[in-house]
């Protein structure tokens, strides 16, 4: 029995007064001989061993169908439904695909990304997750807030994703830990592209034309950190470090929003050297802007923290 399971039978269990028992393989917790006799850490290992092969076969078939050009997302790309007749296959969403191509069009024609997410604002242009809302489509989705608007980082994905000229790119990420969430990111050499699959959204000469407007593409390992987990008090999003003589993080929102979208936004100074547990006692206040229901999405996150601090002039 690997030690792991073997502590959670023999001593999670027993403190919080739940009694263990296996009655197919005979195992009871209450007998202590059953839970350190060597048929059961034997038993416990080959089941080990057989979940880990599953899970390597599992892999391998993902990965060959992958190749075969099937989409194995659980939900389809924005701009895209899943073809009722074909599985496996995508088709396009006309009034999605529409927003898609728009986007397209005013990053490869000139404008940033922030001034791009900020004119689908003025706009009033639906989110993607206000778009499947509508659209009676929307399952959970990981979100600040209700009041969902455009941000960089959204308009970024639609433009990086190579999907949209008619290809499946699959292995962008994997579970590096079998029976785990915990994933890492896989380089851009790795990944499975196969071209050609469903119909696309924008040719190949606008996806690279929006890929020449932006700086190019660059791999780099960052170090885990404070990077997602401050957060602004007024809006919930992630911050933005800047490496000056005096490093400081504010918020991005303002880039992208009017500011009666948002009420108010912080700013404060570097405190890298202290450790988070001490950050989240010192410096941590929920803003009274928003409800403990519109920040429900950061708290079902691990490790991340709410800080609203005032600007310092």
């Amino acid at each position: 029995m690997n030690k792991q399971k073997k502590w959670y039978i023999s001593k999670v269990f027993p403190f919080l007064g739940v009694r263990f028992i296996a009655v197919n393989d005979g195992i009871d917790s209450i007998r202590p001989s059953d839970i350190d006799s060597l048929d059961t850490s034997f038993k416990a290992l080959l089941y080990d061993l057989y979940s880990r092969d599953l899970s390597r076969k599992t892999r391998s078939a993902r990965r060959f169908r992958a190749q075969k050009g099937e989409y194995l997302g659980a939900r389809p790309l924005y701009g895209y439904v899943k073809d009722p007749e074909r599985k496996n296959h995508l088709i396009i969403d006309p009034p999605a695909a529409e927003i898609v191509r728009h986007i397209f069009s005013m990053v490869g024609g000139g404008m940033s990304i922030a001034q791009t997410a900020k004119t689908l604002n003025q706009q009033q242009i639906p989110t993607p997750m206000q778009y499947k809302i509508s659209a009676g489509t929307f399952v959970n989705w990981h979100c600040v807030s209700k009041e969902n608007f455009w941000t960089e980082a959204a308009v970024l994905r639609v433009v990086r994703d190579e999907q949209y000229t008619g290809s499946t790119v699959y292995g962008r990420r994997y579970y590096d830990i079998i029976g785990q969430k915990h994933s890492v990111k896989v380089s851009k050499k790795d990944w499975i592209v196969v071209p050609d699959v469903h119909e696309p959204i924008v040719s190949r000469e606008e996806y690279d034309q929006a890929q020449a407007a932006l700086k190019e593409y660059k791999e780099r390992d960052v170090v885990a950190g404070t990077k997602t987990k401050i957060r602004c008090g007024g809006c919930g999003h992630a911050m933005e470090r800047h490496n000056t003589k005096q490093p400081y993080y504010d918020c991005r929102t303002l880039r992208v929003t009017d500011m009666d979208m948002v009420r108010a936004h912080f700013c404060f100074y570097d405190f890298d050297l202290l450790p988070l547990t001490q950050c989240s006692q010192n410096f941590s206040y929920l803003s009274p802007l928003f409800s403990i229901e519109d920040f429900s999405a950061i708290f079902r996150r691990k490790y991340y923290v709410i800080f609203a601090i005032p600007f310092r002039v």
